[in-house]
């Protein structure tokens, strides 16, 4: 996973009443294609990569500007591929879908007849030949019991898709996470924290004051699912915040959306805690004198975990790391964004896993 870089993808999915040409005309202007083949594209119904990686701002950037001309759009973290992993991944790639196999399956059986060119200019969406086929289609009973049962597989993940209930919650219209901020007139010093971290970090949020005595309210209901009865609520995805940490920030919106929003120095510390694939990693915090620290990185060592041992009265930067990172305690430990709880090296274990 190539971190904090996405893939943009027209889902094939629009809004109704949609103006084809101007929707053509914005994926021309932020694409490598024509706004002729984009309107191909838009008539065909299929989903279409515009790009493969791109950086997280400029990603989302796309996705807004088009989706506000009803073009529904799809983030996803874009995947790098090396040697033999790459060549793997194309052959997969090359392979037939499902519902194109079952199709050859049919189309083995099919004897043509005649083939007629129709005019498809008043339906775009159709520009080839049509098959007339004069033999009815026989199949063994068992291949025709094998395709019903992957036809009902395929309705069966279709419907569950269709049916799945994101409630907006954390999300927008298009199921992409979204920051919101719960707040009260009560909550002074760490509401104002929170708020003042998120404009600090330029994070576009929405935020809404709750009166704890309008229980019928939407947004008091959704604080009240939430919110663990604290003050204040950050929400972004399916992830929340109820305190005012830096640390606990960082984790929600980190795990999030990458490292978009994180200082030149969070994303030099937090770098620790990933592998060069950005997937997370443990990272242990400690001193040199510290007798706790010490056994447990021998336990460790024992177990053969691999882990990022970092003892901070060393570094040429301590006090930023300490205030940075809210080290309060000796060992602290991290999985990626997350902060880790306990030293006991069997927990520890299974954080690896």
């Amino acid at each position: 996973m190539e971190h904090n870089k996405f893939r943009v993808i027209v889902t094939g999915r629009y809004k109704k009443h949609i103006d084809e040409a101007i929707a053509a005309e914005r994926i021309g202007r932020e694409s490598e294609i024509t706004p002729t083949q984009a309107l191909t594209i838009i008539q065909s119904r299929e989903s279409y990569v515009l790009y493969e990686s791109i950086e997280h701002a400029k990603a989302y950037q796309i996705k807004r500007f088009l989706q506000d001309s009803g073009i529904e759009i799809k983030l996803e973290p874009a995947l790098t591929y090396y040697g033999k992993v790459a060549e793997e991944t194309k052959e997969q790639e090359k392979k037939q879908g499902l519902l194109q196999r079952i199709k050859n399956l049919f189309k083995k059986k099919k004897v043509v007849e005649q083939q007629v060119n129709i005019n498809w200019e008043d339906k775009p969406r159709f520009n080839r030949s049509t098959i007339i086929y004069s033999h009815k289609i026989k199949l063994p009973i068992g291949l025709m019991i094998k395709a019903a049962l992957v036809l009902f597989g395929i309705w069966y993940f279709w419907l569950k898709a269709i049916t799945t209930d994101i409630s907006g919650d954390g999300f927008d219209e298009y199921g992409d996470p979204i920051v919101l901020v719960f707040t009260s007139k009560s909550c002074l010093a760490d509401c104002s924290k929170v708020l003042g971290n998120l404009k600090m970090r330029k994070v576009p949020h929405e935020h809404y004051i709750i009166n704890t005595k309008l229980k019928d309210d939407d947004k008091y209901k959704l604080w009240k699912k939430y919110g663990k009865n604290k003050f204040p609520l950050v929400m972004a995805g399916k992830n929340t915040l109820t305190d005012s940490s830096n640390t606990g920030l960082i984790e929600l919106l980190g795990t999030t959306f990458g490292n978009q929003y994180l200082t030149s120095i969070e994303k030099e510390l937090y770098s620790k805690h990933f592998h060069e694939d950005s997937t997370p990693k443990i990272a242990i915090y400690c001193k040199s004198n510290n007798g706790v620290c010490q056994q447990l990185n021998k336990k460790l060592k024992i177990a053969s975990l691999k882990f990022n041992y970092i003892e901070v009265d060393k570094l040429d930067n301590t006090n930023t790391v300490v205030e940075t990172l809210e080290l309060k305690q000796y060992p602290t430990i991290w999985k990626g964004y997350k902060k880790a709880h306990g030293t006991d090296v069997s927990g520890i274990s299974l954080m690896f896993d």
